[in-house]
Parts: C-alpha cells; sequence; structure tokens
C-alpha cells in the first residue's frame, strides 16, 4: 500500500483506480513484481521487477525504508511497554521497601533492637559470663562451708556473687511478665528484624537493577 501510493502505481501501471477491481488488479501485479524472501543467514532480500531499472532501485530503496520504519515502531512500542513494566516493578518496589522501613523501625523500638549482631555477641557474653561465676560461686561456696575454720567473710562474699550473678542470668533468662523472658523476647525480635533487613537487602537490590535496566 506504501508503494502504491508513494510511486502512484495505478499511473504507472496504468490502471484505472475507478474500475470496480482496480485494487485488486494492482496487489496482483505488484505481488507478482515485488518480492520478498529470507536468506539463508537470516537477512530479508528484497526485490522489484519494473520496465523502468531507476523506477525498480527507487521502489527497493523506498521498501527496505519502511520496513525498517516499521520495525522501529515494532521495537519503540515494545520497549515503551518494557518501560512502562519497569516503572510498574520499581514503584511496587519502592512502595513496598517504604512498609518494609515502617515495620522495622516499629520492631526496632518495640524489642529495643538497633543493632541484631552486636546486641546477641553481648547477650551472649553476659550470659556466659554469668553462668561461668555461677559456677565458680558455688564451687567455693561449697568448699568453704565444708571447710573448718573458714572465715564467714569468704562465704558472705561468694554468696553475694552467687546472688548477683543469679539475678543477672534470671534477668534474661526467667519469665517475670508471663510475655516470656528477655531472651526469648530478644531472639523474637531479632528473628523479626533479621527477615525485615534481609527482605529490605533484597528488594533495594532488585530495584537497583530494574533501575539499571529502566535507564
Amino acid at each position: 500500500d506504501h508503494l502504491i501510493q508513494h510511486f502512484d502505481l495505478y499511473n504507472h501501471y496504468d490502471i484505472d483506480p475507478s474500475k470496480s477491481n482496480a485494487e485488486l488488479k494492482m496487489y496482483k501485479k505488484t505481488r507478482r513484481l515485488y518480492n520478498v524472501q529470507k536468506t539463508r543467514l537470516g537477512n530479508v532480500s528484497i526485490s522489484v521487477e519494473d520496465t523502468d531499472p531507476d523506477i525498480a532501485h527507487a521502489m527497493v530503496n523506498e521498501a527496505v525504508a519502511e520496513v525498517n520504519r516499521l520495525n522501529q515502531v515494532i521495537i519503540r512500542n515494545n520497549m515503551q511497554q518494557m518501560l512502562l513494566a519497569f516503572e510498574g516493578n520499581i514503584a511496587e518496589q519502592q512502595a513496598l521497601m517504604h512498609q518494609l522501613t515502617d515495620t522495622l523501625i516499629r520492631y526496632r523500638t518495640r524489642y529495643g533492637l538497633y543493632d541484631v549482631s552486636s546486641q546477641s555477641e553481648l547477650i551472649a557474653t553476659i550470659i556466659g559470663e554469668a553462668e561461668a561465676a555461677i559456677q565458680l560461686a558455688e564451687i567455693q561456696l561449697e568448699y568453704f562451708r565444708n571447710t573448718p575454720g573458714t572465715r564467714r567473710d569468704s562465704i558472705v562474699k561468694y554468696e553475694r556473687l552467687l546472688a548477683i550473678n543469679q539475678n543477672i542470668l534470671n534477668a534474661y533468662t526467667k519469665d517475670f511478665t508471663g510475655q516470656g523472658s528477655n531472651l526469648q523476647v530478644f531472639s523474637e525480635g531479632a528473628g523479626k528484624v533479621r527477615m525485615l533487613e534481609e527482605q529490605l537487602e533484597f528488594l533495594a537490590l532488585e530495584s537497583s537493577r530494574n533501575l539499571d535496566r529502566y535507564n
């Protein structure tokens, strides 16, 4: 249709466009003289036959230009759809990241968590040291209590050490509130915080990748 209009082929082929079968005759004529094939290498070969070699040459060039133009339209439309898809994905990811960040802030405040790794290591150290101190105090108390002539202040010293470290251990491991021990609450909160942090890290990476592709 483009070649027929561009080169006024009705006039060139001496076909009267007012006749009822003019369009059919034109299509038969052009389809017989215009040929498009795919080569073995996957390229497109376009050929046109005409009594005027200059017209044939011009028609081939115009056909190639029009095919390229149509191809670019298809590519641009496809890429526009891809851009819209990326925009939608990026917007969804950003919204989800804001939602997860708000939830993470609430969990950090609720459970008193600011650096899970450091706090976990600190709590493990405190509990470990308290248990070791309790074990030492119990051993020393048993020794002094079973040793005649032991001074009272030596026993009192280890009784205090035992009581202090038992209180420290109880503060983390015993449930005084009916809502779980400090260690249980910390572990519950740490699990939620770690999960949200991993989700946010994954979303940030995916969002960055999509933004790169979009750009």
